[in-house]
């Protein structure tokens, strides 16, 4: 069955391939992969899938979705002018007004001002160089050196679309949203979850092993003869309280036994706290 999936031919639309089922955009991201013509941030066919799957979801064709994400702080996310392409496509913007405002880099500010259809009011957006410095953003090597009023244009236009068509992109975010955010990269764990979740801490197991192997055995009362001396003690004031003398783990008595793991106990548990079996009274033969 999977050598007649990987021999069929994968069809071709008016727009390009059309990919019918999973092995179709695996296959297909594949060969993206292969060719190195795949954005950077997508290397592995499976990085390629998922962007695939992404931009489907978002009425994308496959190449269109690979060039409208980009990896920023470990998630693919929407990118440039992406998000507004989305929202003239849906037909809910009314219009949408953009400028930069301030003569020095102190007062500089960019401002997005959108009005949604069957809203009474726009909604308007501002983005400083201070609310920058604010984000360590300002002055940062790459595009925020290069295009500062770039920069924060798509800030500002990023923060109003994502508040006033959040309809719009389906759960994805906007990456210039998460530009200069610490990012901390969480620890890939090779294992199965729920491998991950059953199994219990090295030191646990063997804490838990040598309880249950006390347990289990009984130790037998030894006599011995032996001359003790007896230690020289200070007499007591008459009227102090005495103290109860404990009995030694030793001197128990274990009466009741487990019938399946033979863990043994003092007091009769209702079932083995071991491994839930009946727990009947030691009989002399079990001694």
């Amino acid at each position: 069955m999977s050598n007649e999936i990987e021999k069929k031919s994968i069809e071709i639309g008016n727009r390009g391939l059309a990919l019918r089922n999973l092995e179709d955009m695996y296959r297909f991201a594949q060969h993206v992969a292969n060719s190195g013509l795949a954005p950077k941030s997508f290397v592995r066919p499976e990085q390629i899938m998922i962007a695939i799957q992404m931009g489907a979801e978002l009425g994308m064709p496959p190449m269109k979705s690979l060039q409208s994400f980009a990896v920023v702080n470990g998630q693919a996310r929407l990118w440039g002018d992406v998000p507004l392409a989305l929202v003239r496509q849906s037909g809910n913007l009314e219009y949408i007004k953009e400028s930069i405002e301030g003569d020095s880099d102190d007062s500089m500010y960019a401002i997005c001002i959108t009005k949604r259809k069957g809203d009474p009011e726009p909604k308007t957006t501002k983005f400083s160089v201070a609310d920058a410095k604010k984000a360590g953003l300002w002055g940062k090597a790459g595009t925020w050196q290069s295009y500062p009023k770039r920069m924060l244009q798509y800030r500002a236009r990023s923060f109003n679309l994502r508040d006033n068509f959040p309809d719009c992109f389906g759960g994805a975010t906007i990456a210039e949203e998460y530009e200069g955010i610490e990012y901390i990269e969480s620890t890939v764990i090779d294992k199965p979850r729920s491998a991950v979740l059953l199994e219990e801490p090295k030191e646990t197991l063997e804490s838990s092993n040598q309880l249950k192997s006390k347990k289990r055995t009984k130790k037998p009362k030894t006599s011995t003869t032996a001359t003790i001396a007896e230690p020289t003690t200070t007499p007591e004031p008459e009227n102090s309280p005495q103290e109860p003398e404990l009995e030694s783990p030793e001197e128990r008595e274990f009466k009741y036994i487990c019938t399946r793991c033979n863990a043994q106990y003092v007091v009769k548990p209702v079932n083995c706290l071991n491994c839930h079996g009946e727990v009947k009274e030691i009989t002399d033969s079990q001694q």
